[in-house]
């Protein structure tokens, strides 16, 4: 697309934005000696309902959220966005109980993959630090990947500066303080995104003609069914066990979990899972309105889906306004990104550091290696960002075959005292390996059917995995007991 706005102008909203995000930041006094790491990895665990909720809500607000929503609303009209926002509510309601439960049976937790390596064996652990690990690295990449694109189409601006100066910005304040700075900068964020969307989306709405050019059925006009069954099965089944099975394989939400007031824990993810679906919800329209084609026909490159939402709002508004709007999507991205090198921290020097190399390591030195890993893994994540090629689509799609083996394992692993670690280590493992290849296949060659197996294989073999060994060599956890 044409370029709206100056570099000069990218970069002062960038800069000014960062210096906002500080400004918050600061609110809170750098952490101290005694008891820092628990400040740094769980907040002093003593966080509300509101800041709690803003905060998941935001650190779920991925690029998938402000660009695939109007992306999908565009391309397949109702189906592509029920399909898109359903699953995306549904699972942060599904984590509320998870959540629950492991401040019950690890009251005093960092991570997940703590709890699992507690509850079984290295082996187990390691494979499910392989896939959590994953996950995080996909969150900085698609994040800055995002990021820099908009930057780079709106402004001008290098693709990999764009990229570097957003990721820099995040970890500029996490390293400063950690997920207490992640979970105030969360609240900003998200205030921010609530008051502009709903600002800028109606006023785009009017501007544009109104209900009059509004297209319900997609840009082709053959998606008027929201229960459309090809929508269904080669994106809503894909969409839907990536998505639930992401935040089970999302640090950033156990992380939360153990931050979060235990009291305060299953309103704050109903609070996060409604607040989140007021985005991708009222974003939707913009892709609605993009389809209609008389809208359609003056858009400047409507082939490039990912950025139509905002080549609307650049084509309707005044520029003033598309800076506030990449103000925040900003917000979004960089939210994702600090609420990302926060879980790196605390698997890296809680789950590899603690866990097997230094297991009396003091408080100070697990403080200086959460910062080395967080810093270790932004720069592993820009790196994949900075491959020529990469789009949003490919990385969620890809990566959500991988998170998937680990779904129901993990609930599993929660509520039945039976399940072997052989099960969850070897369901996993096969799945995974089957189902990743089968993924890059599937995208490679826009194959649907390979697509939807590569999401669905991970899910039955794991399953199956642990159901046949663990019944066959039956563990005996109690639960009552916990891990304290």
């Amino acid at each position: 697309m044409t370029t709206v706005l100056t570099p000069a102008t990218a970069y002062i909203v960038l800069i000014a934005f960062g210096i906002v995000m500080w400004i918050a930041t600061t609110a809170f006094r750098r952490v101290r000696s005694e008891g820092a790491s628990e400040s740094f990895l769980v907040a002093n665990r003593n966080q509300g309902l509101l800041f709690g909720g803003f905060s998941i809500a935001v650190s779920w607000i991925w690029a998938p959220a402000l660009f695939l929503s109007v992306q999908m609303a565009y391309e397949q009209g109702l189906p592509g966005i029920f399909w898109f926002t359903a699953p995306n509510i549904l699972c942060l309601v599904i984590f509320a109980f998870l959540a629950i439960r492991i401040r019950k049976l690890l009251p005093r937790g960092y991570t997940f993959p703590e709890y699992i390596k507690r509850r079984f064996d290295s082996k187990t652990h390691v494979i499910y630090l392989v896939v959590f690990f994953m996950w995080q690295t996909a969150a900085i990449t698609i994040n800055c990947l995002a990021g820099g694109a908009l930057v780079h189409a709106l402004a001008g601006v290098p693709y990999s500066i764009a990229v570097l100066l957003i990721a820099a910005i995040a970890l500029s304040y996490a390293l400063f303080n950690g997920l207490k700075a992640s979970v105030i900068t969360d609240f900003v964020q998200m205030s921010l995104i609530l008051v502009v969307v709903f600002w800028i989306v109606p006023w785009t709405f009017v501007a544009g003609g109104g209900a009059d050019r509004i297209q319900l059925s997609g840009v082709s006009g053959q998606f008027g069914n929201m229960f459309d069954p090809w929508v269904a099965y080669s994106f809503g089944i894909v969409c839907s066990l990536g998505l639930i099975a992401g935040t089970i394989a999302d640090q950033q939400f156990w992380q939360r979990a153990f931050a979060i007031k235990e009291t305060k824990v299953k309103g704050a993810f109903i609070l996060g899972a409604l607040s989140f679906g007021i985005v991708p919800i009222t974003l939707a329209f913009l892709g609605f309105m993009a389809a209609h084609p008389a809208v359609n026909a003056t858009l400047p490159n409507p082939d490039d889906a990912q950025m139509i939402g905002v080549q609307l709002v650049g084509q309707l508004l005044p520029s003033w306004a598309l800076v506030v709007f990449l103000t925040i999507l900003i917000a979004g991205l960089t939210s994702t990104l600090d609420s990302a090198m926060c879980a790196f921290s605390s698997m890296g020097s809680i789950d590899i550091y603690k866990a097997y190399f230094v297991p009396q390591a003091s408080d100070a030195q697990i403080l200086r290696t959460s910062r080395r890993f967080m810093v270790l893994m932004t720069v592993i994540g820009v790196g994949i960002a900075l491959i020529p090629g990469m789009k949003i689509l490919y990385i969620f799609l890809v990566y959500g075959s991988i998170v998937s083996g680990t779904l129901l394992p993990t609930i599993l692993s929660l509520y039945w005292k039976k399940l072997n670690s052989d099960g969850v280590f070897w369901g996993i493992l096969i799945g995974t390996l089957v189902g990743f290849p089968a993924a890059i296949y599937g995208n490679i060659y826009d194959n649907a059917h390979m697509i939807v197996a590569s999401a669905v294989f991970p899910v039955l073999t794991s399953a199956i995995g642990c159901a046949v060994i663990s019944l066959r060599k039956p563990a005996d956890f109690d639960f009552s007991k916990g891990l304290s």
